[in-house]
């Protein structure tokens, strides 16, 4: 569990204490790999340096009743309170910024030789207001230069080391594991990003879930929203193949993927604009026409402020309000005009 403590020599300043709970803190392995956490932190602190998309950790504090890990202070809620409370499924366009950021900080991971092994959208925070991420929770990742076999052995002993429902297939049968599993991991993030769904969804024992995992393809992201792009199936695909060997090899890979799909969002879908009570709009909108206007045309008023929902399927209503600064020519005639931008959902 987190704390947030101010820095009293220094008011304002904040960071986040991490601690174990009181029955946690009576586990030797959970103890131990709390100590794990912050020694592999620590290390990879040293040795690639700090990184702006993946939290810093600052001390790390033995006590006779508990282990303390002090960390930066991280604003925002995590990915997956922003999918489930906030946002419902994210649009590509913000999908695609998001995603490549997380990509981006998990290539340095990778390139400064340590898997994270328990990637998830509880894992990484996001701050709504300026758009930036940080991945979270080192307490089982992994430097590259442990064996084998000390590999195998720990992940045996712990049994499952890891969210189930975000392990690769080779992670749930206690295998070998590289940099492949977090990519597997990634390919459900964004499958769950797209869709506001976990891909595999009703499994309340791990057996059937782990079945699931090991021999069925996640399913189409268009089966839940059929306009989004069928390139991300692709891409998911690739991402989540069964066989480490078929899948996406690295971050480098997957950062190049989303930028095409980024580059050829030529979907087209419907929306629906209310204003008021009494005037409701239906509109095909062009996902790769930047200008497309489309308009809507009521009576009202210079100065008045009008409650408008945009409703898009698949997606949460966005609740606004129109405030009218300027009328149409003719008087008490408001001409509203839609963009892609002002629709803030794209």
């Amino acid at each position: 569990m987190f704390f947030k403590a101010e820095n009293t020599s220094l008011k304002g300043n904040y960071v986040a204490i991490k601690c174990l709970k009181e029955e946690n803190f009576k586990n030797e392995e959970l103890k131990t790999r709390f100590e794990t956490e912050a020694k592999n932190m620590m290390r990879f602190q040293a040795e690639g340096g700090a990184h702006p998309k993946i939290m810093k950790c600052q001390n790390f504090h033995k006590e006779t009743d508990n282990y303390f890990l002090i960390v930066e202070f991280i604003k925002g809620t995590t990915l997956k309170t922003f999918i489930e409370e906030d946002q419902g499924p994210i649009p590509p366009d913000k999908t695609n910024d998001i995603f490549r950021d997380v990509l981006i900080a998990c290539k340095h991971m990778h390139n400064h030789s340590f898997i994270h092994r328990d990637l998830k959208p509880d894992n990484i925070m996001y701050n709504k207001v300026d758009g930036s991420i940080k991945i979270l929770d080192f307490g089982i990742a992994k430097p590259f230069d442990i064996s084998e076999e000390d590999n195998i052995q720990e992940t045996m002993a712990n049994m499952l080391v890891g969210t189930p429902k975000y392990m690769s297939p080779e992670q749930l049968q206690t295998k070998d594991l590289d940099i492949r599993s977090d990519i597997y991991s990634l390919g459900v993030i964004l499958y769950e990003m797209l869709t506001g769904k976990y891909c595999f969804p009703g499994h309340l024992k791990i057996t059937s879930l782990s079945a699931e995992v090991i021999k069925t393809p996640l399913p189409s992201v268009q089966d839940t929203i059929e306009y989004l792009d069928a390139k991300y199936d692709h891409l998911i695909a690739m991402a989540t193949a069964k066989n480490k060997g078929d899948r996406i090899l690295n971050c480098d890979e997957f950062i190049k993927a989303i930028n095409k799909i980024d580059s050829t969002i030529d979907v087209v879908f419907p929306i629906t604009i209310k204003i008021n009570e009494g005037v409701t709009a239906n509109f095909i909108i062009d996902g790769m026409n930047e200008r497309s206007v489309n308009k809507i045309i009521f009576n009202g008023n210079v100065g008045m402020v009008y409650p408008l929902t945009i409703r898009k399927k698949g997606y949460k209503d966005i609740d606004t309000n129109f405030n009218v600064q300027t009328s149409h020519e003719t008087n008490n005639i408001i001409e509203l005009k839609l963009k892609k931008k002002f629709l803030g959902i794209f």
